[in-house]
């Protein structure tokens, strides 16, 4: 791909960093993760990971991570994806303090959806052999897109390596018989599974997908006993900010800078075909100490996480329940006042009717004042009569 679009992406922006640049982070990682290990447990015995264990548990992880990728039929794009994610966030995390498997079977989950391949559920945790729930997975996977700060577009170097085997195809194999020189086949799938095992190394971290794929060609050829065509690279457009290149030979010069710094990372990565993957025994023994390490409450088998994850979900509860009774109430009130039918518009009612009661006695009692002043009147009235009509007789 084109350098002015990969140079747009997150990745370019946000996840290339110089060998000092993710030592230090990792270090950093690991000794606040053992100063909380310490604060958590008072026992001089149980004693954190180290850099080195903790570099040998994400590569078996990692490893895990392709073969069930393998396992469920997953393009390369989505299990390069999944190992992206999970290095990622054991960037900016110890592995003391989340649970490799659970963040590896997200990983793996969430980057089938992000490379559009997505697998059902079931199908899913039947061949990962996973026991975590369709929530879980869902809650695991919004933990590491925040801890990703939501960087969850990755790149690769197969495309470049597509394109840059098509054009050695289209011009160089046919030039002065090199097709008797070197089996292709051999040499394709040779350089093939070093960018698959590429993946496995931190290059993702320091170089870019176009320079990873040039500097892995030209490794394959190396072992191979060809000088490679590097001139042959001017013809593509550059991974490199071309606005910073005057000159064609620059850029070249450019290119075997880069190859000269990815053979260097190849090397420090411990090498792209043999590492010091550790035997079944020791495996053991650091999961033993991982587990001796590990905050429980990050991992979903512990009780500890369980009683977490329940009071969590009675929060939650508690609130969704709060909001709705809140809504009802609201919507009591807006259709009481609306049709005069309900709580509050019967005491609405109740007031105006006892007003009413209260006015009609006022009236009443003013009506039986006049009867009775009319009537006391009227009898004045006939006994004045009654006096005239004595006086008279």
């Amino acid at each position: 791909m084109p350098m002015a679009h990969f140079e747009a992406t997150t990745q370019a922006k946000y996840w290339l960093f110089t060998s000092g640049q993710v030592e230090e982070m990792r270090k950093n990682n690991n000794q606040e993760a053992s100063k909380r290990l310490k604060e958590r447990i008072d026992n001089e015995e149980i004693e954190p990971l180290t850099l080195e264990e903790e570099a040998k548990l994400r590569r078996i992880y990692e490893i895990g991570i392709q073969k069930n990728a393998e396992k469920l039929g997953l393009p390369e794009a989505a299990q390069a994806t999944a190992v992206t994610l999970f290095k990622r966030y054991f960037l900016r995390t110890s592995v003391m303090e989340a649970d490799l498997s659970t963040i590896a079977i997200t990983s793996l989950y969430l980057a089938s959806k992000i490379e559009e391949y997505y697998i059902p559920f079931k199908e899913f945790a039947a061949v990962v052999e996973t026991t975590l729930s369709v929530d879980q997975l869902l809650f695991f996977e919004m933990e590491i897109m925040q801890r990703l700060d939501f960087h969850i577009s990755c790149y690769h170097p197969y495309l470049s390596f597509s394109a840059l085997w098509f054009l050695l195809e289209k011009s160089w194999w046919n030039m002065e018989a090199r097709n008797d020189l070197v089996d292709k086949k051999k040499l394709y799938s040779f350089a093939r599974s070093l960018i698959h095992n590429s993946l496995l190394t931190d290059l993702m971290f320091f170089l870019s997908p176009g320079q990873i794929a040039l500097g892995i060609l030209s490794f394959a050829f190396s072992r191979f006993h060809i000088s490679f065509p590097l001139d042959l690279c001017l013809t593509l457009e550059s991974e490199r900010n071309r606005e910073n290149v005057a000159e064609e030979v620059d850029w070249l010069s450019l290119w075997e800078q880069s190859i000269t710094e990815l053979k260097q990372e190849i090397s420090t990565c411990g090498g792209l075909y043999s590492w010091n993957i550790p035997t079944g025994e020791e495996t053991k023994q650091l999961l033993k100490k991982l587990s001796l390490c590990i905050d429980p409450r990050v991992d979903p088998k512990s009780a500890e996480y369980l009683e977490m994850m329940k009071k969590r979900e009675d929060d939650k509860e508690m609130k969704r329940l709060e909001k709705n009774r809140a809504f009802s109430e609201r919507r009591k009130r807006e259709f009481a006042m609306i049709t005069g039918i309900g709580e509050d518009a019967s005491q609405v009612s109740e007031t105006k009717l006892e007003e009413n009661v209260e006015h009609i006695r006022a009236e009443d009692l003013s009506k039986k004042t006049e009867e009775m002043e009319e009537i006391e009147q009227s009898t004045l009235l006939d006994k004045d009569d009654m006096k005239k009509k004595r006086r008279r007789e």
